[in-house]
This record gives structure tokens, sequence and C-alpha cells, in this order.
């Protein structure tokens, strides 16, 4: 026989027995209910911490129940708090155990009290337990939001994966600190249960990541068997490539942002530092561009014939680009687009009439997603529409990884007098003329104050061969030594007369590059030609081999023998140089925007996939859009109205016999849930409300076009709902509830599983009467029950779990209502636990 034995809230009797003066005295009249750890969205409550290191101090030290308050649930024929003379009773109760009665719970026919003299609450249970007008007595338990339990030394700004209402620390957007609303997350925390992204790769295109960060490091794509673009043999890719350098390094040089997404997606998980990715087990292609159609449309090609399932592209376009758009519609896996961060008033733009791309493409594999608060609102920033952007994701004060960028040398000129130069910036050789000169009548007050390479003369000398040499930086530092500087020329048409980029150790330099008006060796990142000067945007990094303590960089200027007439040379501005960092500093960094609720959306794709590696991207995508939470603030902005919730599109693949986080909720029907999940026809929410010995399960969906069919485990016979909502009463023991959804036309259905335990009484008006040396132990049969078990033993602390542990101890197994036990030995206390036993089959 399977047998099921009550060991939860009551259904358990403990006696003892005194042999001589043959009386008996209850060891526990009463059971407390075990302790229930709150799940999916039950008993979660907001807290304001101030800092990680104070949350942490809080987390540790924080008490499980209310100081010196218990709940007391009456017996019903002794207080009855549905009648003004039970509430009355209870009232005289409290005060002559001198406690103070704060309310009624009368549904459940428990009163709280309260100490009013400084006892604990051990000590109220300790003289209460044994009063028999109480069925039992309990702590009033504190439930604390439920926080990531992992070692990530971050864990609690990871407010995306689950939001207490916790107080996030230095947010521009935010004026400084902000405090967000419970729940309005992804529910990350609870997708951990199904799925961390194991397998999956996610092709970041933009500005490099700094794979060496220790967040990053393990999670990173292994490249060393790559291919390129048309699937010809590449190899030694390190975790991606860089389109914009052509070579196999991409780490950032001038910016944070991919860096900060790559965290957002897979930051490493319980890794004893950092934060938390949506895919902490997925893995970063990094492919690094400058943004340009072709590079990008390069990289979108990269990731197909590397094996990338997720691409993110958090960036945008205002114009229409045919040759983008067949690259994403050649990519069969997700794209995730970020939906832009409207115009320059920093407010979100309708991308309806003032399009975004390529967010705004009209392709099956596109997901747009503008981002939302920790109140689940919309960003302010952030674009929207509701035909043209797809979801909301979380994108307002995201701590993620970024590399630091220190900067060493940074000049502008708008200090230095004309005809000078920078303290500490040296010129030399022929023709030396170097200088600073206004220059804002010719190019603008962008450019103001330039420095020139022959700044006395107009047109400028022929025969020059000059320097000008900054100050010695140090660049042994792990990453990317970067120059960044603007330069203007007007030159000769002939290769003459240019200006050149050259570094140097030991006084042993090295041209780098060289460009005048007409062309440059130096590849800029803009170029621009107004019929009279060229302008150029320049980010180079520093040779490996030419990096130290004391590396030298210097400009020349260098003109023919010709006199040119009419050509005024060639200018610099803002020369900066920097240190990108390769993230193993460890760095992270708040930052906002679409760019931020993009990588949100594709972690939970790499989640899914994660889960099933055999998903179409259709699939995916259904997953995601059919599962989302309904946000008002996202109602006609977005075409599914919601934010992306992890938890719900894992569940709407979830199988019938694997659902073990449903399992584990409904075990204890002390507490009521809601559960999402995708019928694959549309999304449902089934609500279960417990009252008693019944359950009371709705549906809610705005599909009208499926039929839900209902099974138990005692009547398997499928009977269709004729509404959204069914009671059924509830028998003692394991009882299984089964859904099936079912479209109108046949060809999908959706089966849902749920498992309810509901716990039998105890054993009640148990009476023990003695002759000679035995006694004879009775009790009240109990409902559901099929049998009784009965434990004895010397000393207390016996019960069914703990056979041979204390002394004396005899088993009476699957006896009834009465037991007679003989041989017993005078002048000895005995202790009696007495269990029903319930379940079914022989």
């Amino acid at each position: 026989m399977q047998t099921y034995t009550t060991t939860g809230r009551i259904g358990v009797f403990f006696m003892s027995i005194l042999f001589g003066a043959m009386s008996f005295v209850p060891a526990y009249a009463v059971s407390l209910p075990r302790e229930v750890t709150p799940v999916q969205r039950v008993a979660r409550g907001s807290a304001d911490h101030s800092s990680f290191s104070k949350q942490t101090e809080q987390t540790s030290q924080r008490p499980t129940s209310v100081p010196g308050e218990v709940l007391v649930k009456f017996r019903e024929h002794t207080i009855n708090l549905h009648q003004v003379s039970g509430r009355n009773k209870a009232q005289q109760f409290a005060n002559a155990q001198q406690l103070e009665k704060t309310r009624d719970i009368q549904r459940k026919n428990i009163s709280v009290l309260r100490s009013n003299r400084n006892e604990s609450v051990e000590e109220i249970v300790g003289r209460l337990q044994h009063d028999p007008t109480i069925e039992y007595i309990q702590p009033n338990f504190i439930y604390y939001p439920a926080s990531i339990d992992t070692n990530d030394t971050y864990r609690d700004q990871m407010w995306a994966l689950e939001n207490t209402g916790q107080t996030m620390n230095g947010s521009i957007y935010s004026g400084g600190v902000v405090s967000g609303i419970a729940d309005s997350d992804i529910d990350g925390n609870e997708a951990f249960a199904y799925s961390e992204g194991s397998g999956v790769v996610v092709a970041v295109i933009d500005d490099g990541v700094a794979y060496n960060h220790p967040d990053l490091f393990v999670n990173m794509w292994d490249g060393s068997a790559c291919l390129d673009e048309n699937g010809n043999t590449l190899g030694g890719c390190v975790h991606g490539y860089d389109f914009a350098e052509e070579d196999g390094t991409p780490l950032p040089t001038d910016g944070s942002h991919g860096t900060h997404i790559a965290g957002t997606i897979v930051a490493e998980m319980n890794n004893g530092k950092g934060g938390i990715g949506v895919a902490p087990q997925a893995s970063i292609m990094a492919l690094k561009t400058n943004f340009t159609t072709a590079e990008i449309v390069r990289a979108i090609a990269f990731a197909e014939k590397n094996g990338a399932k997720v691409i993110n592209a958090s960036w945008a376009n205002s114009e229409y680009d045919e040759t983008m758009k067949d690259a994403i519609a050649n990519f069969s896996g997700l794209f995730v687009a970020a939906a832009g961060n409207g115009g320059l008033d920093l407010v979100g733009d309708n991308n309806e009439t003032t399009h975004q791309y390529p967010s705004d493409y009209d392709l099956d594999n596109i997901i747009s997603v503008t981002a939302t608060d920790q109140h689940d609102g919309i960003a302010s920033f952030s674009n929207f529409g509701v035909s043209s952007v797809d979801v909301g994701a979380p994108g307002v004060n995201i701590f993620s990884t970024v590399p630091t960028i220190e900067g060493v040398i940074s000049e502008p000129f708008t200090s230095i007098e004309n005809s000078a130069l920078p303290i500490d910036w040296v010129s030399a050789g022929s023709q030396n003329n170097w200088g600073v000169i206004d220059a804002t009548s010719w190019f603008g007050s962008s450019w103001g104050q330039v420095l020139y390479g022959d700044v006395n003369n107009a047109p400028y000398l022929a025969n020059a061969d000059s320097t000008l040499t900054l100050p010695d930086t140090d660049f042994e530092v792990a990453g990317e030594s970067m120059i960044d500087f603007w330069s203007t020329c007007d030159t000769a048409d002939d290769d003459g007369d240019y200006m050149a980029l050259e570094a140097g150790v030991d006084g042993v330099y090295q041209e780098l590059g060289q460009w005048n008006e007409f062309s440059s060796t130096l590849s800029p990142v803009f170029a621009f030609h107004d019929g009279t000067w060229s302008y150029y945007h320049f980010t180079k990094s520093i040779p490996s081999a030419l990096v130290s303590d004391a590396t030298s960089v210097r400009f020349r200027w260098h003109t023919d023998e010709d006199d040119d007439v009419s050509v005024d040379g060639c200018a610099l501005d803002d020369v900066q140089i920097y240190n990108v960092s390769d993230g193993s500093d460890e760095a992270y960094m708040y930052q906002q925007g679409t760019s931020m609720a993009a990588p949100h959306v594709a972690g939970v794709a790499a989640l899914l996939w994660g889960y099933d590696s055999s998903l179409g991207t259709s699939d995916v995508k259904t997953a995601i859009m059919g599962t989302v939470d309904p946000i008002d603030s996202l109602d006609g902005k977005v075409s599914s109205g919601g934010r992306v919730n992890a938890h719900s599109a894992l569940l709407s693949l979830v199988p019938l016999s694997s659902d073990a986080t449903l399992s584990s909720l409904t075990e204890n029907l002390e507490q009521d849930f809601h559960v999402p999940f995708d019928s694959g026809i549309s999304t449902y929410v089934l609500y279960a409300e417990h009252e008693e010995d019944e359950v009371t399960f709705t549906f809610e969906t705005g599909d009208d076009q499926a039929t839900v069919f209902l099974a138990t485990s005692e009547n398997q016979e499928d009977v269709e709902l004729e509404s959204n909502t069914v009671t059924l009463s509830l028998p003692v023991g394991e009882f299984g509830v089964f859904f099936t959804v079912v479209a109108e036309d046949q060809e999908k259905t959706k089966q849902y599983a749920v498992f309810l335990a509901r716990a039998t009484d105890a054993p009640a008006n148990v009476v023990a009467e003695s002759v000679e040396q035995s006694i004879t132990v009775s009790w009240d049969d109990v409902e559901g029950a099929i049998a009784y078990n009965l434990y004895l033993a010397t000393e207390s602390g016996v019960d069914s779990g703990n056979p041979n542990t204390v002394a004396g101890y005899v088993a009476y197994e699957d006896v009834a209502s009465q037991v007679t036990i003989e041989g017993l030995e005078e002048q000895t206390t005995y202790y009696v636990v007495v269990t029903a036993v319930v379940g079914e089959g022989a």
C-alpha cells in the first residue's frame, strides 16, 4: 500500500503517559505549521536598502517573526470568532494571559496576540501550547522579498531580474537614487530554475567587448576555429572579430556600450563578484564595428556562419537601409533591436511617424524593444510604436560591466594663446612653424582654436619637415591605448604635402598613417570634403610593439619643394590620448537607454534556446511576445502591450511532467497563486484561490477561439468548461487537476497540470485508559484516513521519522482508532505519537 502520512500543519498528536499515578498530560497538544518559503509572486514586499554593505548586514540579522507576537487559532467549539460572544471570549482570554489582542482573522478563527510584558515568542508559545481552547499557536512569521540567492557582490542591484523595491544608486536619469515597485521585473530569478542559457551564442554587434572582465571571461565565445562572413576558415578570433580594425581582437577602443550590454546578457552567476546576466551560462560573440552599414552587414553574416542564435542590435538610424534589411532577413536567428531614445530633446518619439531602423523593419525575426523603469513605467526617453515596437524591457538604472577609460591627455586648445603651444609639447625640424590659431571664422565655433602645422604662413611654406612631440605617455595597461583627434586639410593635389601620426619608444618612431586633403592611410572614422577642405576624425590604437611606460607620440608636417598657391595646410583639434582597459580591472557602472533594454530580451531568447535547442526562431519570438506582463504604461505603445517575463516565457515551453516550480508552489495550499502560460494559441493566466477544502481556478484570456477542458485524478475524462471559473472540492491527500486548451481548428493544444495536497485533520479527542501494566489509547476517526500509526517511547522527541533514536521506541502501524498496549513498566513516563494515514491503492 502506498501511504501518505501528513506532516504539515496538523495531523499528528503527541502525548506522554506516566504509570503509577496513572495520569497523563499532553507533551504537545498542538504542532506548529511548517515554515513556508514564498515562491512565485507570493509574499513579495518592498525594502529600502541604501547601500550594498547595509543590505548584506540587514539580510543577515533580520528577524524571522514579529517579536513578541503570536497567532492563536482557537477551537471553534470553545471560541468562535465569527460570533460577537466569541470575539469577547478571545479578548477575555488575551487579558487573562496578559496579552494584547491586536486583531482577529475571523475567517480562520485566529487572533493576533502581542505580549505586554516583553515576553519572547518562545516563552508565549511555551506557556500557551497546552491550553485546551487552542487548536494551534505559532509565531507571526515575517516573509521577506525573494532576493537573488547567489554570492554575486552586486546581486541586489539586479532589479531587472528581481525587483524588491530596492533603492538604486548613482542614476543620472533618476536624479541620483530611485526606489522601485516590487515585481516590476522580468522574473529572471524564477527563470533560472528552468534555464541559464547554456550552449547558446549571442552576438553583440557594437563597439567591442572588454572580454577579460572577470564577470564575462568564462562566458565569451570560443573563436579559435572561426569562419569569416563568407564561410572561409579564418581562425584565431579572440571571442569575436573587429570589423573596424580587421583583426580578431574586438576589444573596445572608445566606449563601454558593448561591454555593458554583454554583462546584462551573460554576467557570470555565483562567482563571488559583480552582477548577474539574464542568461548567465550563454556565450557572447563580440563583433566590433564603427556602426557603418558595410561593417554591420558583414558582422551579421559572420554571426550566421559561426552559429549565433541571437543578435543584439542596440543602435539605430532614421534612414531606410535596404542592404541592412536584407542582411537581417537572411539571418536565421532572432534579431533584437533597440527602439531608439528620441531626439535631441531626450523625449521618446513615436516610431509610427518618426522611424528608427533596424527596429522598425517589418521582418519576422526582429523583436523591437522599448525601455521600462523600476515602476513598470515607459522610460521618458524611450521611443514607442503600437505596431513598430514589440515589447518593453528594463532599460533604466541598469548596472553592468564596463571597461575603465582613463584619460591621459585631453587638449582642445581653447586656453592656448595664438601662435603658442601647449605646455610640454615640443616642436622641431625645418620650417618649424607649429602653433595655435583661432579658426572660428573659417570652420565655425565647433572648431574654435586649432593647432596648425604652419601657423605663420598662408600659403604654407615648401620644404617643411617638422614634428610636434607630445609628453611621454604610460601605455603599459591591460587593454587598448588610443589616440583620438580631428584634422582638417587644404593641400596641393599631390602626395608630397601631408600630415602624419607617429609613435615610438626610446627615440625610434614608426609612422601610423598620413593624410592630406585628398586621401588618408590612417582609416578615419569620419571623413567629409566640402569642396575646399577635408575634415577627418581619427581614432587609432597604439600597436602593441610600441606600448611602454614611456611611449612617445608625435605629429609630422611635411611639404615638398614646390611653392603652392592658395592652400592653407593642415590643422589639428581635440587631441586625446587615453587607455581603455580589457575589463580585467573589474569595473561596473549604471547606464540607461533602449540600448540597455534590448539585451534583456536577447538574454530571454538565450534562456529559451538553452531550455530547448530545437525551437525555431518563430517559436522563441512567440514565447517572448505571448507571455508578457501586461503593463498600463505600454498599453497602446507596443504591440504586445507588456514587458517581457522570462519565467512566463519558459513556462510556456514546459511540458506537463516537469513543471517543478508549479509543483513546489501548489504543495502548500495556504497560499493562493497565479501562473501565466502560453497555450500555443494565446496567453492564459491561471489563478487559484484556496478556501478550506475547496479550490477555485480562474482562467483569464483574450482568446475566444479556444476551448478549455478539465480532468482530475479522480475523474480522468476531459470535461469542457462552460465558463472561465471552476470550483473543485479537495479530497484528503494528493489530487491532480489537468487542463487542456484546444484551438478552434483542433490543430493546437496545450496541457497544464496542477498537483495539490490537502492535509488531514489531527487525530482528536485522544483518550488513554490504564489497567495494571497496559493502556488503551483511542481517538476519533479522521476524514480520509485509511489507517493510523502509533509510536511509543520512554523519552520525548518521538515521531514517525526518527525510529530507534529515542529510548524505548516501539511502532504500531496500520492500526485502527483504538490500540491496547500491554507489558508496560510501572512508574514510567511513556510518550505517544498518533498519525493519520491517507492514500489509495493496495
